[in-house]
């Protein structure tokens, strides 16, 4: 539930692990979705009794569901996904048109921050309150100072997409 004795929306997303080994009826990866999004929605209702609501595109609880086909049986291995939706490079903190095409991407700033060891400087200077500098040199979307930022928050990266059943 949502706290406030309402359900969180769901959504699910199957991947099918050697299809040609999954039994006829479980082929297609978005029947197989839906099959198991109306299965677990029938069992929150039989326990409930009421229907939690279905949101593709922003849900509060993102399942995957990865079929494995092996002589004509399936095994199913039901997962949340902590980082929906897109790639895991995004970080959660521009939406949108705030990206510019040619941006640095967060990753590999945060990667590039580390390699050049901001992280051990920004834990000598918590050690010894000493103030930190940090110089831009792309002078474009902030990507390096939104990441050395969140270092020295101590933001772990991609906690900002991660609702976690909060609206």
């Amino acid at each position: 539930g949502d706290g406030k004795g309402g359900l969180l929306t769901i959504s699910v997303k199957a991947i099918l692990n050697n299809p040609k080994g999954l039994p006829q009826d479980l082929s297609h990866s978005h029947f197989s979705a839906l099959t198991i999004k109306n299965a677990l929605c029938d069992v929150v209702r039989d326990m409930r009794g009421d229907r939690p609501s279905v949101d593709v595109e922003n849900p509060d609880v993102p399942l995957v569901a990865i079929l494995k086909g092996e002589n004509g049986a399936a095994t199913i291995s039901l997962y949340r996904s902590l980082h929906p939706p897109g790639s895991l490079h995004k970080r959660g903190y521009r939406q949108g048109a705030a990206m510019h095409k040619a941006a640095m991407k967060e990753s590999l700033a945060a990667g590039l921050l580390r390699e050049a060891g901001w992280h051990t400087k920004v834990l000598e200077s918590k050690q010894t309150s000493s103030r930190l500098r940090l110089v831009d040199p792309m002078a474009g979307s902030g990507s390096f100072l939104l990441e050395a930022g969140m270092m020295v928050a101590d933001i772990a990266p991609g906690l900002m997409r991660i609702k976690c059943g909060v609206p």
